[in-house]
């Protein structure tokens, strides 16, 4: 069993003077505390008026993330302990991205119960409605991978909302080229796109979503060069086929970049 946790708007309802007090366990320079501060109350600019905030970090900012973990790392503090529903259940968490692991539903109740008194001693607010208890068989989805059961055996690969995102940022590099650039300079604006997402993705069971994604960045470049030469759909798929496009021209292909893992061991 596990807990798919959702923290609603969790970047922005971070209480700043919580947040403070959890950053001078560790720094004492006033100076330093002092631009923090500055960073938190620093106003923003909405539809032309400037509103400053009580709550949350800077969206954007540099330094963020780091003041979004030193606050969630409270919750692993305390997760650390030795309170009887931490027994055998493990906190996973990546930012506000978090599941938690139980073997039984008893289990990950007691857990689920447990950290949401925990987000709520940091006023922290969760979303109820995307937060679930569910399984491995039923599957779930965490840091952009889909992770379900098959066989005893736990797989991750793609989720569909990351392909989609691939799918659409080269479409829009395609889409916004000129038709009189060169298919080796549009090649070259695509590469650093797909060889960015294919290693963050190529660890696990990725091998027929990298097949799919290479199909359809191929199809997108056929298309372009179909309405650059003004021909038709078939010449368009045998000139510029798979051979041309990746050994020729050397766009990136994400077939054959896979870490295979013998899944995760057995449930």
């Amino acid at each position: 069993m596990l807990v798919d946790v959702d923290l609603k708007s969790y970047f922005d309802t971070i209480n700043h003077d919580l947040l403070m007090d959890l950053v001078e366990r560790r720094v004492v320079d006033i100076r330093v505390l002092r631009l923090i501060r500055g960073w938190l109350k620093a106003g923003v600019v909405e539809e032309g008026k400037v509103e400053n905030p009580v709550r949350g970090t800077p969206q954007g900012g540099v330094i963020s993330p780091l003041l979004s973990n030193i606050f969630l790392h409270e919750v692993d503090r305390q997760w650390s302990g030795d309170h009887p529903a931490m027994a055998g259940v493990r906190l996973v968490r990546y930012a506000d991205d978090m599941v938690l692991l139980a073997r039984t539903e008893r289990e990950a109740q007691q857990a689920w119960e447990l950290l949401r008194q925990q987000f709520a001693a940091l006023l922290l607010t969760v979303n109820e409605e995307k937060s679930k208890l569910t399984t491995t068989q039923e599957g779930f989805c965490f840091l952009g991978f889909e992770f379900r059961q098959r066989w005893r055996k736990v797989y991750m690969w793609p989720r569909q909302k990351a392909v989609t995102h691939i799918v659409e940022r080269v479409s829009e590099v395609v889409r916004t080229t000129p038709l009189t650039t060169s298919l080796t300079e549009v090649v070259r604006k695509l590469n650093p796109v797909l060889n960015g997402w294919c290693t963050y993705f190529r660890v696990g069971n990725s091998n027929r979503i990298f097949h799919k994604v290479d199909w359809m960045v191929r199809e997108k470049l056929q298309i372009w060069m179909r309405r650059k030469h003004h021909i038709g759909w078939g010449k368009a798929r045998v000139t510029w086929n798979y051979h041309v496009l990746h050994d020729q021209f050397r766009l990136y292909r994400m077939v054959g970049k896979v870490s295979h893992l013998e899944a995760m061991g057995a449930c």
